[in-house]
């Protein structure tokens, strides 16, 4: 699946506006897909074409394409390859005979409905390298995301509602409450559909943010399913009003003026609002895959079979063993479809003639499979099941694989003395767009330790606490108040505070000491010494740029004398990606787990979480 781009100057020959468009179009798609340059008629004419190829290539003014182009595009025609001409503005729109029938992207034309001018092209070029994206890997990407927008209707109701409409003329799908909840429907169950359907949230920070339960609660689902944030933060705040929640170390965006956005947000910001979200919600993708790699490995060590059906559309049939009986039964069939998004209707809609058109459905006697699945990167907060006639699931890939390896199975786990792991870290200073990996890690190790029936110890800090909460809550609904460990000083927080959080964990407040430093060394004492303690986990943190030691150093020193394995994940930057550097460098020869020197660097350098998540558990005993 290659993108051709003909270079505009092998039709409509030297044209300023053009040009930029193709440099800003393909700059947008060499991030995500394998992009080929034609620039030359040589070129053209030595490229082979598959049926899975798109075509990129901008209209003249009249029919007098060269010979080169138009063979070429007959053979696209005939190799039946995806066909997206390119219309620069009204003087140019006239198709070759070969590609008479591709509706072409009239950049002029998406200018005037997104109320841009031609000082914007680099936003409608991004916007076409979505369209492209979306031929090419239709289930991993959509050219229309569905945004939803968190905002305080106190100071930011006029905000969020023009936003809401500089988002739909640039043609994304938008949720916003006030208007898109009918009278009587409930609000809260509502809100949560929408936002478990949603590719990002963005969310709107105001002056009054902090003051809204609402808000937090929405930032606490997000957080929880590992939904893309992108954070704006608007107007002057006071420093003493801190969220109750916050997403990131620090903001995508900070606009000081509020008024001048009341009407209308200037078409770059919300372009590259749109680009923020997108990117973050990108690197999803690199989620499937790293799990999709982690059920092949599942599949070859369980005599799983994996076939691919289609390559394009990401289906996939999967054989299970079924468990012994008295007498041979066939495997278990799953169909499964990956999604680098979060499936939507359509989507479901048509994955049933899809099975059909692959002789997986019969008039009479129905589908020839068990389960058909629709794997997503993002947790949805319940599991979706369509209709009974669609048989249709939509599931996580990482709660698919879960079950998987629970009903493989065999032999029972393990009884383990201590079943704590400390989890160390804060966001590092750092872009917020970098600051997501912290955010996918904590996630992911997280989400391996409650399934393996661990317990999550921690200190009281909005970087990691909330989003463990509401983890621990959607995975372990009956002892989620059992499984963290949460430890917090009262030189922080108020008794009430204290009161409120064991709702949600199981506490243990450290009484003040002399100095915020003492108070928070006494905490961190208490905890590496806590009786289920059995490793210590460090992501992120503060660097040693402010110029004291950063709390992750003193609660390595801590676990290390008191015997704790420490494991450093390297790859979230900050204080941990320091550490690991500084190791590495002297090729581990201190010793602080019982991991291998390529487990070491395996767990500084990777992005995949899971696997690593595993990795440590398994050393572990778990």
């Amino acid at each position: 699946m290659v993108v051709i781009a003909i270079h505009p100057r092998l039709t409509i020959g030297a044209h300023e506006e053009a040009q930029l468009f193709y440099d800003f179009f393909q700059d947008e798609l060499y991030e995500h897909a394998d992009v080929r340059s034609i620039k030359s008629f040589n070129v053209l004419e030595e490229t082979t074409l598959t049926s899975d190829d798109v075509i990129v290539f901008f209209f003249r003014s009249d029919k007098n394409y060269s010979i080169p182009v138009q063979e070429f595009l007959f053979e696209a025609t005939k190799k039946t390859c995806k066909i997206l001409p390119v219309s620069i503005d009204k003087s140019f729109r006239v198709p070759p005979i070969s590609a008479i029938k591709s509706q072409s992207y009239d950049v002029e034309e998406h200018l005037r409905n997104r109320a841009l001018t031609k000082a914007n092209l680099s936003t409608i070029a991004s916007a076409f390298s979505r369209n492209v994206l979306s031929e090419i890997q239709p289930t991993l990407i959509k050219d229309r995301m569905h945004l939803f927008i968190s905002h305080r209707r106190l100071d930011g109701e006029e905000l969020a509602a023009a936003l809401c409409k500089s988002l739909r003329q640039q043609a994304e799908s938008v949720f916003r409450d006030l208007i898109d909840i009918k009278v009587g429907e409930d609000a809260q169950e509502i809100i949560e559909e929408n936002l478990s359907n949603s590719d990002a949230v963005i969310f709107l920070d105001t002056p009054k943010s902090y003051e809204s339960e609402w808000i937090a609660k929405e930032l606490k689902m997000a957080i929880s399913m590992n939904l893309p944030i992108v954070w704006v933060k608007i107007g002057n705040h006071n420093e003493q009003n801190q969220l109750k929640v916050t997403p990131l170390g620090k903001p995508h965006f900070v606009i000081n003026e509020i008024s001048s956005l009341e009407t209308k947000f200037d078409p770059d910001l919300v372009n590259r609002m749109i680009d923020e979200a997108f990117k973050i919600s990108r690197e999803h993708t690199t989620v499937l895959f790293d799990q999709f790699r982690k059920l092949k490995s599942l599949a070859k060590a369980n005599d799983l079979t994996i076939k691919q059906v289609n390559k394009k559309l990401m289906l996939y049939e999967v054989h299970i063993p079924r468990k012994p009986f008295r007498y041979w039964q066939r495997p278990m069939t799953h169909l499964i479809q990956l999604y680098g998004r979060f499936p939507k209707h359509n989507d479901k809609k048509s994955f049933r003639p899809l099975a059909s058109e692959y002789g997986y459905e019969h008039p009479a006697l129905g589908s020839f499979y068990d389960s058909a699945i629709m794997l997503a990167p993002i947790q949805s907060r319940n599991m979706v099941i369509s209709t009974t006639a669609d048989n249709c699931y939509v599931d996580s890939i990482h709660d698919y694989i879960n079950s998987l390896e629970s009903y493989l199975e065999t032999s029972s786990k393990n009884k383990l003395k201590k079943r704590g792991i400390i989890i160390s870290g804060a966001f590092p200073d750092c872009d917020p767009t970098y600051q997501q990996y912290l955010s996918n890690a904590v996630h992911s190790i997280t989400q391996a330790i409650l399934e393996h029936s661990g317990i999550v110890i921690l200190g009281g800090h909005p970087t990691f606490q909330y989003p463990i909460l509401e983890m621990a809550k959607r995975t372990c609904p009956v002892s989620y108040k059992e499984v963290i460990h949460l430890y917090i000083s009262k030189w922080f927080v108020t008794d009430q505070n204290i009161a409120e959080m064991n709702n949600h964990s199981k506490v243990f407040p450290i009484k003040a000491a002399n100095s915020r430093e003492d108070s928070l060394t006494q905490l961190r004492k208490t905890m590496i010494n806590d009786e289920e303690a059995r490793a210590l986990i460090v992501m992120g943190g503060k660097t040693t740029d402010g110029g004291h030691m950063p709390g992750v150093d003193e609660e390595i020193s801590l676990a290390r004398r008191a015997g704790i394995p420490v494991f450093i994940i390297g790859s979230v930057g900050g204080r941990s990606g320091e550490l690991a550097a500084e190791l590495d460098k002297n090729n581990w020869e201190e010793t602080w787990n019982e991991l291998t020197v390529e487990e070491n660097r395996l767990i500084m350098t990777s992005l995949d979480y899971s696997t690593i998540a595993k990795l440590i558990l398994t050393k572990l005993g778990f």
